[in-house]
């Protein structure tokens, strides 16, 4: 799909809300992130279709303008379409199943390309059996320091899988990795030091190679960069702009920039007099007589129930969400009596204001990456700044 240079809507676009996504602004944060924690490889985390951006567009603009040749997603399904969304690059890349997985599915990952996490020895012997004559599945291994998760929780087993891989010609070795707990916080804690600790120990210990090692998570990578490894890192979040789960402030010297606007249309203005309530519940109720917008947008498009009293930007000015938000349609306050088809900004910069990610989390009591991936599939993506040939 190629970029829309119109940002007010797609020609596609059958309802005017949609997701501004920022190709370009992806790009510098990847570099920005790279620069910071000094890393030479990146494996771009983009589970859940890119954390909502979409994982085909955004992987395609890091293969080309960042040069990013590792990806990682959640689930088969998920790998299965972004290697479809990928054909035609000059270099494939790799594709990597975070977590455990069902071993069933050993036969689909090769049949695809996926590099799958062993889980531990009965997982490994299960995925060799099943691995199709002339095949070969591409695994990493993990080290469970601390998450709990997923992987061996012991050097010791770790040792007995290395030499599993290393010893057969169906596996492929991709990568050695642990994920940790709590590094998202500046001051790192006992648990992220102790995980960090156990984890360099053990693969110094058993000799592996460093170009397989990735531990560094992108909170590890925005507060911790001089505390672990970093020649690879793993990149999510951080990659669109809101960086922490709990949306801390990125330290000095690393800017993230947000990457995405949340935009929509007045579709219907109208005049309520003092006294009026509107929308379902009458939970509000005109204290003067006072325009109001509906917009083509619900709790059923991600965009919650709780988000009633939010600000919005319409015509450079700060208006509010009032009335219950409906399945499909919220009221705004308005300006004046503004023309249909007026833009709104719900989360993002118009003139010099500007609604962030951070009110709607704080709002909702979630974090950035909850309201992003609430957004659902009937908002449309359009993108800019970028190439996704």
């Amino acid at each position: 799909m190629e970029p829309d240079r119109d940002d007010t809507a797609s020609p596609a676009m059958t309802r005017p809300t949609w997701m501004q996504v920022d190709l370009g602004a992806i790009s510098r944060n990847a570099s920005a992130i790279m620069a910071h924690a000094g890393a030479r490889d990146m494996i771009a985390v983009l589970k859940a279709d890119g954390y909502g951006h979409g994982a085909v567009p955004v992987a395609r603009q890091l293969y080309r303008a960042n040069g990013v040749r590792r990806f990682a997603v959640a689930t088969v399904d998920e790998g299965v379409r972004l290697r479809a969304g990928l054909d035609g690059l000059d270099e494939a890349p790799e594709i990597l199943l975070l977590g455990a997985q069902d071993v069933a599915m050993v036969p689909v990952m090769c049949a695809h390309g996926l590099s799958a996490v062993v889980d531990g020895p009965a997982w490994l012997d299960a995925a060799v059996a099943l691995v199709p004559d002339g095949a070969t599945l591409r695994v990493h291994l993990e080290l469970d320091t601390g998450m709990g998760r997923v992987g061996v929780p012991t050097c010791e087993g770790l040792a007995d899988l290395y030499g599993r891989v290393r010893a057969n010609p169906r596996l492929e070795l991709r990568g050695v990795a642990t994920h940790f707990a709590t590094a998202d916080v500046a001051e790192a804690d006992d648990l992220f030091v102790r995980q960090a600790h156990a984890f360099v120990a053990c693969l110094e210990r058993l000799g592996i190679p460093r170009d397989l090692w990735h531990c560094a998570n992108s909170p590890a990578c925005v507060w911790h960069a001089g505390a672990v490894p970093t020649e690879t890192i793993r990149v999510g979040n951080a990659l669109f702009g809101y960086g922490l789960s709990d949306l801390t402030d990125t330290p000095d010297g690393l800017r993230l920039e947000p990457v995405f606007e949340l935009k929509t249309r007045v579709l219907s203005a109208r005049l309520v007099r003092r006294g009026d309530p509107v929308s379902y519940g009458a939970t509000w109720t005109a204290d003067a007589d006072r325009w109001v917008g509906t917009l083509p947008i619900g709790y059923a498009d991600g965009y919650r129930r709780a988000f009633q009293g939010m600000p919005v930007l319409v015509n450079g000015e700060f208006q509010q969400v009032v009335g219950r938000i409906s399945m499909d349609q919220t009221i705004v306050t308005l300006p004046g009596p503004v023309p249909v088809g007026t833009p709104v900004t719900l989360l993002g910069t118009d003139g010099a204001h500007r609604v962030t990610l951070a009110d709607y989390a704080a709002r909702a009591g979630a974090i950035g990456a909850e309201i992003v991936l609430g957004l659902s599939p009937r908002i449309y993506r359009v993108y800019r700044g970028g190439d996704v040939r």
